[in-house]
């Protein structure tokens, strides 16, 4: 019952977030190193690959410290850092340096939805589905700037 009105306010769940498993912890997921590959679909740009080789550190507090190191075709690499800690079961408090805003970070069954306002009017969701053997996880994410879908990406992250 509380699924439900949690989403209901929000957009839809991905159905794999919904099949049986357990909970998808993001803390414990990435500390360590995790390798991601994806697709970033522009507007105007049209289609990038983009590889995020992150690590994640567990701070005393047992908040993490994330550092990515991005490469996307046709730029120069840059390097982003997420800050996110449990606030109360299933919702985490964090920031991140490419957000103008708070990072609202819910998790949802096998999944945890991520909204965040950027720069130029765009608002960022993403939805991390863990997938079986706790290895892997799908993120979709999708940006967007006065309600229309301006960029998309779907990347494969892997623990290494």
């Amino acid at each position: 019952m509380a699924l439900l009105a949690l989403t209901a306010c929000t957009a839809a769940a991905p159905p794999e977030a919904e099949q049986p498993g357990p909970a998808f912890d993001p803390v414990a997921f990435f500390t360590g190193a995790t390798r991601g590959d994806g697709k970033l679909d522009q507007i105007m740009k049209g289609v990038r690959t983009v590889t995020v080789d992150s690590v994640g550190e567990l701070e005393a507090n047992g908040a993490l410290t994330l550092t990515q190191r991005i490469a996307m075709q046709g730029d120069p690499p840059r390097t982003r850092v997420w800050k996110l800690k449990q606030v109360a079961p299933g919702r985490y408090a964090g920031n991140l340096t490419d957000a103008t805003g708070s990072v609202e970070t819910v998790a949802i069954g096998r999944a945890i939805r991520i909204r965040y306002p950027m720069k130029g009017g765009l608002m960022v969701e993403q939805w991390l589905v863990a997938l079986p053997g706790g290895r892997k996880l799908d993120n979709r994410l999708t940006v967007t700037k006065w309600g229309m879908r301006v960029a998309s990406l779907h990347e494969r992250i892997e623990k290494r």
